[in-house]
């Protein structure tokens, strides 16, 4: 009944956990464990020794050519008896009941060709729910994705597909990627079918601690960059033109979503700048991309004004920053009872503001104090320094009736010819709020304005 392929390189230290937990949740006598082992060379291949003679196993050594080929050798050697083929990485785990599940939801929904768990990350002992857990909340079990565009999906893990179906259209990963071709392949099957399910009660174990696992390795590639987006982004665009004369909305958010991975602040240190800033065809494909992604897509993301800023300057366009600053607040970080001084900062949504803006507030009718600017967390995104108003680090002394009353900070700024009013609640009810945070847990990482510390 089901199918599980496993390629494995290199996982001696965990393929043993992986193979018992798949096992151990077969339902079927027919079902199958196909281990692609790709020319390992530590002592995965002496581990897997022990499953050769296992009545549900087989094992493929062969020489390395990549996850893509060892997933198509898997995919050409299940048996005739298979009806569902899921993909399972050499380190990842599946939830209790997984393919019981699976089978409860084909067995009801018999036209859905593909269908998704939600994927728990586990990574230094904790567990958190992957980013694309969201759908996983909604009322229905069908995903329509000319209804419900930002259900995007790209991952292989806990994805289930209906193996007639791969066969009759032929689909195969493309062997000559070796980055993002699951994501490619999942998404040319869901651009022809436009449908897929959502099995809510079966969770696909995701682990992040193998330090050379493909998502660590990823970065260093080459094609990560500049043939990523031709060779991935633009084939999916122009097979969605092809079947539907235009690229479709979902397709233009699952890209664009995807492409914010460039742009995110934590992988900064990860990517290869000589493939991004000295490759000038990166920026031009870049440009050439969001030529196909429509500006009501890029502010629909659910990522900063500065992220948004940076992808409409693609376009040759501005974020209105004017709209993100009513919904301003602010960061208190650190606050003395004794002397009355508040450290504190803004929300991301004052992104376009002069980051040498004035800031004060208000003494009395008459007077204003104004804050001193104690720090700058200098922020750099593809090798630039973006200039970011939040990322000022503040501090002022507040007048007492600021301690029960409710008060504002003035913001203002010449250069842009705008002034902004923030509210903030007082100390009082931040601190029965927990409102008092702490935004930044390194104070150290801040360039020091005053010289002092």
């Amino acid at each position: 009944m089901f199918s599980v392929i496993l390629p494995v390189y290199n996982a001696e230290n965990s393929i043993k956990n992986t193979i018992q937990n798949i096992i151990r949740e077969f339902i079927f006598e027919e079902d199958e464990l196909i281990i692609v082992n790709d020319g390992s060379t530590d002592g995965t291949e002496e581990v897997l020794s022990e499953y050769i003679y296992a009545k549900q196993v087989k094992i493929i050594n062969k020489i390395n050519e990549g996850v893509s080929t060892a997933r198509n050798v898997g995919m050409a050697n299940t048996s005739e008896s298979s009806k569902y083929i899921t993909f399972v990485d050499d380190s990842d785990t599946l939830s209790n009941g997984y393919f019981q599940k699976c089978y409860e939801f084909f067995n009801k929904h018999k036209h859905i060709k593909l269908a998704v768990s939600p994927i728990i990350i586990s990574e230094n002992g904790l567990y958190r729910d992957h980013n694309l857990n969201y759908r996983f909340k909604y009322e229905n079990s069908i995903v329509d994705i000319m209804k419900k565009i930002n259900f995007i999906h790209y991952h292989i893990g806990g994805t289930i597909f209906n193996k007639k179906f791969l066969e009759e259209h032929n689909y195969k990963f493309d062997e000559k990627l070796n980055y993002w071709e699951d994501a490619k392949f999942i998404n040319e099957i869901i651009l022809d079918v436009r449908k897929y399910g959502l099995i809510k009660d079966a969770s696909y174990f995701y682990n992040r601690n193998k330090r050379d696992s493909l998502s660590h390795r990823s970065w260093k590639n080459e094609d990560r960059y500049t043939n990523h987006i031709k060779n991935n982004y633009f084939e999916l665009i122009e097979k969605s033109k092809k079947l539907y004369g235009k690229n479709l909305n979902y397709i233009q958010y699952l890209l664009a979503n995807h492409y914010v991975e460039f742009l995110r602040e934590q992988n900064q240190d990860k990517i290869n700048l000589e493939k991004v800033v000295l490759d000038s065809y990166f920026e031009i494909e870049s440009i050439h991309l969001f030529e196909h992604i429509d500006n009501k897509i890029i502010n629909m993301l659910p990522v900063s004004p500065r992220i948004k800023s940076i992808l409409l300057w693609f376009k040759a366009d501005a974020l209105d920053y004017n709209s993100n600053y009513k919904d301003i607040s602010v960061y208190i970080h650190n606050f003395s009872l004794k002397s009355r001084k508040i450290k504190f900062s803004f929300s991301e949504e004052s992104y376009g503001i002069n980051i040498d803006a004035l800031v004060l507030i208000r003494e009395s009718q008459s007077q204003h104090n104004k804050a001193n600017n104690i720090g700058y967390k200098a922020t750099y995104i593809l090798g630039e320094e973006i200039k970011d108003f939040s990322e000022n680090m503040y501090s002022i002394k507040l007048p007492f009736k600021y301690m029960i009353k409710d008060f504002e900070f003035q913001i203002i700024d010449e250069e842009n010819k705008l002034i902004t009013y923030v509210k903030s609640k007082s100390i009082i009810k931040r601190i029965f709020n927990r409102k008092i945070v702490s935004k930044f847990k390194n104070m150290n990482s801040y360039r020091n304005i005053t010289g002092k510390v």
